[in-house]
């Protein structure tokens, strides 16, 4: 290949500082200091090399590919192209970071895109090299609600992360505000009543004796086999049909469904499929507020109750306290009493005590 024609194929690198994230073969074509939107392809192969794309590329670019490519546990994960692998789209500094590590050859503009970083991604690089540990945190199979710790740290920091849920392992790092945003759309799709295969099955493991994680996603595949038990779709939540491909940690039971089919087969129910719970009694709640009655009386005692009212559908509060007789009303008893649990309010002088309930109605204007 002429020089020429090699510099005409280079990365336009001014682009490329600017973009967080790539497919695995954007990435793999950075890293060969070749402009993905020009990587040779063979149109008229009919099928891929293996796993690879079908390439009209140098067997060194196609090297790199499959070993890129049987690294990406060492990647942090953005999205994932089922069945396309090199598709599947990456943070671009995790990238560097391993490629370095694994000593391969670069093109220097490829390696300055963490030393010219003066981002947040740039101090957590230094603080890396320096061993310093970022936070971190176990992924839950059934999360309540995104841990305190979590809940304080700016978006932009780092942290990492592991999880072992029904078989499926992994470990990595996000960003802080991806990883709370990850959490809050389990907590919803589980409070909907949604549970991905190996959630179900962690939790069945972690609450019932005998149940093995890994052997239940399998029994739940054979149920489905059978047509005994539904399986619905990750992404629209549509039915599976049977002999379809499910994949455990990206498909759906419902929490009903899988009930009934676990007691009839092993009399057994899903816990928190139907909750027995009695609610306090009303005289036990306190004073039925709107929201900005409820901040306004209690924000001297309790500094985050607007901001952890914004956050109420992912850190547990709207289920501890919200009125669910009546549209936009607050129990301010079992909102402290939330809060109280959390270490959120501070001691409560005589004159905060006391104060005189408003004249408030559940059937009062929206």
């Amino acid at each position: 290949m002429s020089e020429v024609t090699s510099n005409d194929r280079r990365p336009n690198w001014d682009m490329w500082r600017l973009m967080p994230e790539a497919t695995l073969g954007e990435l793999v074509a950075l890293s060969m200091n070749i402009d993905p939107a020009k990587v040779r392809y063979d149109r008229d192969a009919r099928q891929c090399d293996g796993e690879l794309p079908p390439y009209d590329e140098a067997e060194e670019f196609k090297t790199r590919a499959r070993i890129v490519q049987r690294n990406t546990q060492a990647l942090e994960n953005v999205s994932v192209s089922i069945g396309r692998p090199f598709q599947c789209k990456y943070k671009v500094p995790s990238f560097v970071r391993w490629i370095l590590g694994a000593k391969l050859t670069v093109p220097p503009e490829l390696a300055s895109l963490l030393r010219d970083d003066a981002s947040p991604q740039a101090m957590t690089d230094k603080a890396v090299e320096e061993g310093a540990p970022f936070p971190h945190f176990i992924t839950s199979a059934r999360p309540e609600a995104i841990p305190a710790e979590l809940m304080a740290l700016p978006d932009d920091a780092r942290i990492t992360y592991e999880h072992n849920i029904g078989g499926w392992q992994g470990r990595g790092e996000r960003f802080a505000g991806e990883y709370r945003s990850k959490i809050a759309a389990t907590i919803k799709r589980q409070s909907e009543g949604f549970y991905r295969l190996v959630e179900a099955a962690q939790i069945l493991a972690d609450t019932l004796p005998g149940f093995a994680p890994t052997d239940t996603v399998q029994h739940f595949l054979d149920a489905h086999q059978a047509g005994k038990l539904p399986i619905h779709r990750g992404d629209n939540r549509l039915l599976r049909r049977v002999g379809e491909r499910i994949l455990g940690f990206y498909d759906l039971l419902k929490s009903s469904e899988l009930d009934e089919w676990l007691f009839a087969s092993s009399g057994h129910r899903f816990p928190g499929a139907e909750s027995n719970a009695e609610p306090l009694p009303v005289g036990d709640r306190g004073r039925l507020l709107k929201r900005e009655a409820l901040i306004a009386d209690n924000v001297r005692r309790w500094p985050s109750v607007a901001r952890d009212l914004k956050d109420c559908a992912v850190n547990g509060l709207r289920e501890a306290a919200r009125d669910k007789q009546s549209h936009g009303y607050w129990w301010e008893g079992s909102a402290l009493e939330w809060a109280k649990a959390r270490g959120k309010v501070q001691s409560i002088t005589p004159e905060m005590n006391g104060m005189q309930p408003r004249n408030v109605s559940p059937l009062g204007s929206w």
